[in-house]
């Protein structure tokens, strides 16, 4: 069974889908370049993989690509309790966070062609259309930082190959099962000019009554129980 807090005074765990983190990031931002760069679906690679390929020859133009850092623009995420968020039945209510971060993932063009490649995806993404997939990832580009030439040395050869940084804004957002409080019960202890008063609330009932009998069920009294309640 699910924790909610309905069934549990333990930790919840989020019901929504997960965002997107490790390879479905990668692969978001594997399309990308594949799609505004021009490069081959298969040219276009993890910079980190279990198993390193070999490297295309240096006649060709191909890319690797990951994030390297995240950073939390807040110490706290933003919590929203939705009354009309459904987890098993229609209004039961839902928890949802939202936290902002920034996410560099670090681009390296391969080839003869890596600056012009490098060039071309930078001056691809200032395009509101080509920005289209990262808005429905709840994804911006803040910036794509300087490129500079990174050669590597292999097979007694210099390999053409130009790094530069992509600054995005992500949102990352997850719903809990946070149910609404449908009703409770219980006093309050007031203490003045040495006397003590209880007064007790019963939201089922929608009263309010102290110790001397008197009914606070009027409706002036009901901003108080909404106030002793919330």
């Amino acid at each position: 069974m699910t924790n909610t807090s309905a069934n549990s005074s333990g930790y919840l765990a989020p019901l929504s889908a997960p965002p997107s983190y490790d390879d479905p990031f990668d692969n978001f931002l594997h399309d990308i370049v594949v799609g505004i760069a021009g490069l081959g679906a298969t040219l276009v690679r993890p910079r980190w993989q279990p198993v390193i390929p070999k490297m295309p020859e240096t006649s060709v133009n191909w890319c690797a690509i990951g994030v390297v850092s995240e950073e939390d623009y807040s110490s706290r995420s933003t919590v929203r309790h939705d009354p009309n968020g459904t987890i098993v039945s229609p209004g039961d209510g839902v928890d949802k966070t939202e936290r902002s971060c920034r996410t560099t993932a670090l681009v390296s063009m391969y080839g003869p062609s890596a600056w012009a490649n490098a060039a071309l995806l930078v001056d691809g993404l200032q395009i509101e259309q080509n920005r289209y997939a990262l808005a429905a990832a709840f994804v911006a580009l803040i910036r794509c930082g300087p490129r500079r030439m990174m050669a590597d040395f292999a097979n007694e050869q210099w390999v053409r190959r130009v790094d530069f940084e992509l600054v995005m804004s992500r949102m990352i957002l997850r719903t809990y099962p946070v149910y609404n409080l449908l009703s409770a019960h219980g006093s309050i202890t007031s203490r003045m000019g040495g006397g003590e008063d209880n007064t007790e609330f019963d939201t089922i009932n929608t009263v309010l009554r102290n110790g001397g009998g008197m009914d606070f069920s009027d409706a002036a009294n009901t901003g108080l129980l909404a106030a002793v309640v919330g």
